[in-house]
C-alpha cells in the first residue's frame, strides 16, 4: 500500500500538501493509500463548501462516480477507462448549477492483481469554471484554495487569515475583509498566537 501512487492534475479548488506538486508539468503525485484517503477527504470538504449554509445549514452534497467499462482497452497489467462524476443535489443545497466532470483513468496492477498506480486525466479549468458559476463567484481567485503563501496574498472575496503551520499558529497575515468581519486591524493581530483573540463569552 505504501508503494501505491496516483497522478492527477493540480486541483486548485481543494487543499493538498505542496510536496505532492511537480511544478514542471502541473501535476500532483499522491503516494500511499493513507495520502489517497486524505485526498478523498479533502475533495469531500471542497464539495461541502458548495452548500449555501445560510439557507441550508445541514445541507450535504451527494455525488456519483461512474467508471465506463464498455470497450475498455486492457494490455497485460494495464487498463484504461473513461470515468465521470456528477453531483446529484447541488441545486437543492443552494448552488446555481450541478457539477459534472469527465476524464480518463489509466491503471496498473501487480502480479497479485492489486492496483499499484493510477493516473487520472481531466480538464481542471473547465471544472473550475463550473465551480465558479455554481458558487456565484466573479473570478477564479475565489475558487482557489490557498495552499501556498503566494496564493494567500491574492485578492479574495471572503475573509482570509494566514497563520504559521506549527503551534501556536501565530497569525502572519489577514486581509481587509477579515478586518471588516472581526473589527480588528492587521497590526493588532499579526504576531498574536492563533485566532484565540476572537474567543470570548459570546463566541
Amino acid at each position: 500500500e505504501c508503494c501505491f501512487t496516483c497522478r492527477l492534475p493540480v486541483t486548485p479548488y481543494q487543499s493538498f500538501p505542496s510536496s505532492e506538486v511537480q511544478v514542471s508539468n502541473c501535476q500532483r503525485t499522491i503516494v500511499g493509500v493513507d495520502a489517497m484517503m486524505n485526498d478523498v477527504a479533502s475533495n469531500a470538504v471542497f464539495l461541502d463548501s458548495i452548500v449555501n449554509r445560510q439557507r441550508y445549514p445541514k445541507g450535504k452534497i451527494k455525488f456519483h462516480y461512474k467508471l465506463v467499462t464498455d470497450e475498455t482497452p486492457i494490455a497485460g497489467n494495464q487498463l484504461m477507462a473513461r470515468w465521470s462524476m456528477q453531483t446529484l443535489n447541488a441545486r437543492q443545497c443552494g448552488a446555481q448549477n450541478e457539477l459534472h466532470q469527465n476524464g480518463m483513468l489509466f491503471c496498473k496492477f501487480n502480479s497479485s492483481h492489486k492496483i499499484v498506480s493510477l493516473e487520472m486525466m481531466f480538464d481542471v479549468m473547465a471544472f473550475m469554471l463550473q465551480v465558479k458559476m455554481a458558487m456565484g463567484y466573479d473570478n477564479f481567485n475565489d475558487v482557489v484554495i490557498p495552499n501556498t503563501v503566494q496564493t494567500c496574498t491574492k485578492e479574495f472575496y471572503y475573509p482570509m487569515v494566514m497563520t504559521s503551520a506549527d503551534r501556536p499558529y501565530t497569525i502572519t497575515k489577514v486581509n481587509e475583509r477579515w478586518e471588516k468581519l472581526t473589527g480588528y486591524k492587521s497590526d493588532e493581530v499579526v504576531g498574536k498566537s492563533s485566532c484565540s483573540i476572537l474567543q470570548g463569552d459570546d463566541t
